[in-house]
């Protein structure tokens, strides 16, 4: 039998195709937190996991740190109540005492802590805080000492107990009080902090009855002015907005609008022009809750409702519940009870783009805010400053944690994760811990990372000497593959870092992967 030559039919070698790795770039969260992406493929600009950090326009920087500033007695810090006179102070409610940062008790014998304040000046030069807190009457403090206001109930009105007054506002001009047994707003003569009450019965007005959860001015402009508005909240989950400049003359009824009611009389917060209320699903607009349209919230606030959503399901009585303005940081903080001693938990809305993460192991159950300096307070008597300057927690490291938004890295395929290549900047020595996530697994990684530590050099400033002490030390990029090896369908690279004494960014990720077949 004649035989062909090996290579008759086909001229070349035949060869077998290589598998070559793909190399694909992963940005930082600019767009911040979504948990509606949970199990799903999302938002590559997004992330799953965003906890201790804060988002700036091109990367995600550690959050500020803590340093102690006040311990006073073991029991709860319940209200820090600031008094924006000269000099601006702040004072700790605790124990039945108002005691500041230097441990200087302002008054005590308080039967309550939880006070409800408000700024305002009469027609005398001094400038005063004006306080209630259930059971103390109307009390106002110029700085330096506190005052019992004589404020009595109209003839005929027993039922107007200014003792139990709750709640103060300061608006236009006037001081208004609720307590939390009537369905009723008092307020004083213009520019008076006492003297003889009047009042707007509001039983007709809200239907669904309950008493007055919270009172908060409107400022639509965005600044105090004509356009303010006075909002009253209910418990029972509706809110009026009043119109005017008198109440004895020419105030109007705007409307009765219907939605979850705030958490706490510490739960409405003004930002630019609109109002702002924490409820049960989250930091809501309350321009978007009076067009009853909170199905319409930006996405980046529906992206993360379910984790208010699944607190205030089983806390919502809880203490701690309040949002507060961080003009500093450019966000407003929502406080949130996690059950147990010192174990709170904050959702941060960055401004003026809404983009969202989470903070943890902040001991924080209220917050305050004087001299551009942000403060909370503990459920053990200490008080912390939160600043940019503090790489630390009072001396302990920063967890900081984010996992990047699920991708199939264009095929549902397997894939083979081989290498991690994070974009870190840091003045000290980072040490992070590098993990890839695949297909929908959100366990925190079981290996922890060590600490990253601040480098030698680095004086203060004005503290140091000059001319001697070392330059403080500027970003470096740190840029080492981390070997991963593991397969999956969909992944998210991880990145947990333990952060003292240096400042910490992540700009993103390269990941190295092999593609492979449907079934392996």
């Amino acid at each position: 039998m004649r035989m062909l030559p090996s290579r008759y039919l086909n001229p070349r070698p035949a060869q077998i195709k290589r598998q070559v790795a793909a190399l694909r770039h992963v940005s930082a969260p600019l767009k911040g937190l979504s948990l509606s992406s949970k199990l799903t493929p999302g938002d590559p600009l997004s992330a799953v996991v965003l906890d201790n950090w804060v988002i700036e326009p091109n990367r995600i920087v550690s959050r500020p740190g803590t340093e102690l500033a006040l311990t006073h007695g073991t029991a709860p810090i319940e209200t820090l109540v600031p008094f924006y006179g000269s000099p601006n102070k702040i004072a700790a409610a605790t124990g039945g005492a108002l005691v500041l940062l230097d441990n200087t008790v302002i008054s005590s014998g308080w039967l309550g802590n939880d006070w409800s304040w408000t700024s305002f000046s009469n027609l005398s030069a001094t400038k005063y805080t004006v306080m209630v807190n259930g059971s103390a009457g109307v009390v106002s403090w110029d700085g330096t000492t506190t005052t019992v206001e004589t404020v009595t109930a109209p003839v005929g009105e027993a039922w107007i107990v200014p003792a139990n007054f709750d709640k103060v506002l300061s608006h236009m001009n006037r001081l208004w009080f609720a307590d939390a047994s009537n369905l009723a707003v008092y307020y004083l003569p213009i520019q008076s902090k006492s003297g003889t009450l009047k009042f707007i019965p509001l039983n007709a007005v809200f239907k669904r009855g309950g008493s007055i959860r919270a009172l908060y001015t409107w400022t639509l402009d965005g600044g105090f002015g004509m356009e303010d508005q006075l909002v009253i909240f209910s418990t029972n989950g509706e809110a009026v907005v009043y119109r005017g400049l008198d109440p004895d003359t020419d105030f109007s009824l705007v409307g009765i609008y219907r939605f979850d009611s705030p958490m706490s009389k510490h739960s409405v917060v003004n930002w630019g022009g609109d109002l702002y209320c924490l409820i049960s699903t989250g930091l809501v607009p309350m321009s978007t809750l009076m067009r009853a349209e909170s199905e319409q919230l930006g996405k980046s606030d529906r992206d993360v409702f379910t984790a208010f959503q699944e607190v205030s399901a089983i806390r919502r009585d809880a203490p701690g519940w309040m949002v507060i303005n961080n003009p500093g940081g450019g966000s407003l903080i929502c406080n949130m009870p996690q059950g147990g001693i010192n174990t709170y938990k904050q959702m941060v809305r960055f401004m003026p783009n809404p983009v969202w993460a989470s903070w943890s192991n902040l001991p924080a159950r209220c917050w305050g805010w004087v001299n551009d300096r942000l403060f909370f307070g503990s459920d053990n008597g200490k008080v912390y400053e939160m600043s940019a300057d503090f790489l630390n927690d009072d001396g302990q490291p920063i967890k900081i944690d984010v996992q990047a938004a699920w991708s199939n890295y264009g095929t549902p395929a397997n894939k083979l994760f081989k290498m991690i290549l994070p974009y870190v900047e840091s003045d000290g020595v980072p040490m992070p811990f590098i993990d890839m996530k695949v297909d929908y697994d959100l366990s925190p990684p079981f290996n922890q990372p060590d600490v990253s530590a601040g480098g030698a050099g680095g004086g203060t400033w004005d503290v140091a000497p000059w001319d001697t002490s070392d330059w403080g030390l500027s970003l470096i990029p740190y840029q080492n593959w981390s070997g991963v090896g593991v397969l999956g369908r969909v992944g998210a690279p991880r990145l947990v870092a333990l952060v003292k004494d240096c400042q910490f960014t992540l700009n993103g990720w390269d990941v190295l992967y092999e593609t492979g077949s449907v079934f392996g």
